[in-house]
């Protein structure tokens, strides 16, 4: 009998301790199973999109390491591109190259701290897309359990990354960036307070009763003092600073980091040409090598990119200024051995370390890619294009998106130049730009647009015509431009009708872009584009129908890259692997606004009190056509709701505007 007592009460013991290890193990295994599909998810859409943005033959900043990487074999080349395929494996690989590079190692607890912080920064990224539409029948406890996941995440990488951002990880830079583009996600509770407090006022203007918001806009939706205009009416009450914030800490750290890098590779093939030199600039094996440095132009043409859609967005100055960004035409970026910068990160004080031994009497000629450069390369691109005649017409339309990125941050950098144009004259009235210089400003994003107009308009349009034709990737990449492309000529509309309804630019500027409507014209194809982009890519077919022939047939096979490689596009918008939420919303949000002040002035002329215009819309438009555009619009802005909470919020504005417009014309 107590044997039996015995028994039974190890076993009642060692229930719960076997209970326990049960539970650990089953939690351990579900945090591996999201993190791994958060990471997953995180490969699909902002790698996949990196490989069309940072591509090594599109990147300006190539040169520098071309004449290094032609010396080698196609298999050398091959194994050095494999090696750090994607910019996450970069990062982590230039932190191990360049450690010697530092006055100190990283510490253990800063390592990890590094790995940790971009870590959580994936998975707050990835976490946008780890909503799954659900019917109004489903349980709501798993969107409450998807919605707490984001909100812990989110909190829980910008604390990390607070902590770890003045140590100069190149993982913590990349960090920096994902968290820029990661929305905060809003608890229910304060979903509810935002849509009491902004129900009302939106209703009044439109209805054209009272005064809103939106009172000072004029019918060209731009305000007629003398603040800049906003860019959007609605999702920029959701800014926040914490993003903008790391941004620019990691941003000027990449900056810090360029010159020491840059530096090491000028004196190591210099070293390599000059035998006479005995000493060299620093430790020979913290020299970079060919690959290294290309990783890490890369990871700066990326954070100059970010940095100049950032600012036109949010309407700040740039961090990386165009001095800064200059590439250069004899193998070298401009370097300034003596203006190193002694910018102190935080209590550490880090710098990456610099020997000034031997600096370079003659620095190669600096280029400005933000000049014509950029331009002049894409028209050799485009005189060589008869070249590639063994390239199919997917590869040859994947080479020209790719090419097409650069020029659209050029355009994207012209128009925040006439951002800053502007609100220079509003800080500083007694040495603000002068009509000539604003002038000059207009003409040179002109001149870009015009170019992008001749060489890829058409090609752009075409590829948004035949969009179920083309592979899920070519889809994703050309969305991403088109969408980006379209909404910069929005912005620059809105700024030169600003600049020229308040005499900052010349007057004969301003007649003969009155006389042609040129903003007006400018805004209704890029509105058009956005939407009919958006039109296309908003349908949900069925996985099979939503490839192209080619990939359904390697599919079946058995043999389609794709399949693995961009399961969260399958079934559902391609317009949905944009990884910049922010600027999708803000852009299918501009466009609509546009549409909807049109349809506005269509069904109340009254409202408008500038007759040109209203001439130009009733000759050039119709209300039908607008009101499909629009439609095409907010159904998009409906598709990222689940995915962001600015989205969801802005659809539920703008669909409230519309029906409101309808409602008042009956």
């Amino acid at each position: 009998m107590s044997a039996e007592l015995l028994t039974n009460c190890v076993a009642t013991q060692n229930c719960p301790t076997i209970s326990m290890q049960e539970h650990r193990l089953a939690d351990k295994s579900n945090k591996i199973t999201i993190s791994n599909g958060l990471m997953k998810i995180y490969f699909d859409t902002l790698e996949n999109a990196l490989e069309c943005w940072i591509d090594m033959e599109t990147c300006p900043y190539r040169i520098e390491t071309d004449v290094v990487l032609r010396s080698h074999t196609v298999d050398e080349q091959t194994t050095m591109s494999s090696f750090s395929m994607t910019l996450y494996n970069r990062v982590h690989r230039l932190d191990a190259v360049f450690s010697r590079q530092r006055p100190r190692p990283l510490s253990r607890a800063e390592d990890s701290g590094s790995s940790k912080a971009l870590k959580l920064a994936i998975m707050a990224f990835a976490c946008q897309w780890s909503h799954r539409p659900t019917s109004d029948f489903e349980a709501s406890d798993t969107q409450e359990f998807e919605r707490l996941l984001r909100l812990s995440v989110w909190h829980e990488s910008q604390k990390c990354l607070s902590r770890w951002r003045y140590c100069g990880s190149f993982r913590v830079i990349l960090a920096s960036i994902l968290l820029l583009a990661s929305q905060q996600p809003l608890d229910e509770d304060e979903l509810n307070e935002f849509r009491e407090d902004h129900l009302h006022p939106f209703a009044s203007q439109d209805l054209g009763a009272g005064v809103s918001g939106h009172s000072g806009l004029g019918c060209s939706g731009v305000f007629a003092n003398k603040s800049i205009p906003d860019l959007t009416l609605f999702s920029s009450s959701f800014n926040g600073n914490e993003g903008l914030q790391h941004l620019e800490i990691g941003l000027r750290q990449l900056l810090t980091w360029r010159k020491p890098i840059t530096s090491s590779h000028l004196h190591k093939q210099k070293g390599a040409d000059n035998t006479e030199t005995t000493e060299a600039p620093c430790d020979g094996n913290a020299l970079p090598g060919s690959q290294d440095l290309s990783d890490f132009n890369r990871l700066f043409w990326f954070g100059v990119m970010c940095d100049t859609t950032s600012s036109v967005l949010n309407q700040r100055s740039l961090i990386i200024p165009d001095t800064e960004t200059f590439t250069s035409s004899g193998g070298v970026t401009r370097l300034d051995m003596d203006s190193i910068t002694t910018t102190t990160f935080g209590a550490s004080r880090w710098r990456p370390h610099v020997n000034h031994h031997h600096p370079p009497k003659r620095m190669a000629q600096s280029v400005d890619i933000w000049g014509s450069y950029l331009l002049d390369v894409d028209r050799i691109w485009q005189m060589n294009l008869v070249a590639t005649e063994n390239l199919s017409t997917s590869q040859l339309r994947s080479k020209k998106i790719k090419q097409g990125v650069p020029l659209k941050m050029l355009f994207w950098r012209k128009v925040g130049k006439l951002q800053n144009m502007i609100s220079s004259h509003e800080q500083q009235p007694m040495s603000s730009p002068t009509p000539m210089e604003v002038e000059n400003a207009i003409k040179e994003a002109l001149t870009v647009h015009q170019y992008w107009t001749l060489n890829y308009g058409e090609f752009f349009t075409a590829c948004t015509r035949e969009h179920l034709n083309l592979s899920i990737q070519s889809r994703s990449w050309y969305l991403v431009l088109v969408l980006g492309w379209n909404m910069a000529c929005l912005i620059l509309a809105r700024y030169i009708d600003f600049v020229d309804r308040n005499a900052m630019s010349e007057r004969l500027g301003q007649s003969l872009r009155g006389s042609s409507a040129l903003t007006s014209e400018l805004k209704k194809a890029s509105a058009y584009a956005i939407a009919e982009a958006a039109g296309v890519s908003s349908g949900l077919p069925t996985a099979s129908s939503s490839l192209s022939a080619e990939e359904d047939a390697s599919l079946a096979a058995g043999t389609s890259a794709t399949k693995s490689s961009h399961p969260v596009l399958l079934g559902q918008s391609a317009i949905l692997s944009d990884p910049h939420t922010d600027k999708l919303v803000k852009a299918l949000e501009i466009a609509s606004e546009i549409l909807l002040d049109w349809l506005r002035q269509w069904r109340s002329p009254a409202v408008c009190d500038y007759v040109p215009q209203l001439s130009w819309l009733y000759t050039n438009t119709s209300s039908d056509e607008i009101s499909r555009h629009c439609v095409s619009c907010i159904n998009a802005l409906n598709l990222p709701k689940s995915k962001s909470d600015v989205a969801r919020l802005t659809a539920e504005h703008l669909i409230r505007r519309y029906s409101l417009l309808n409602v008042a014309t009956r």
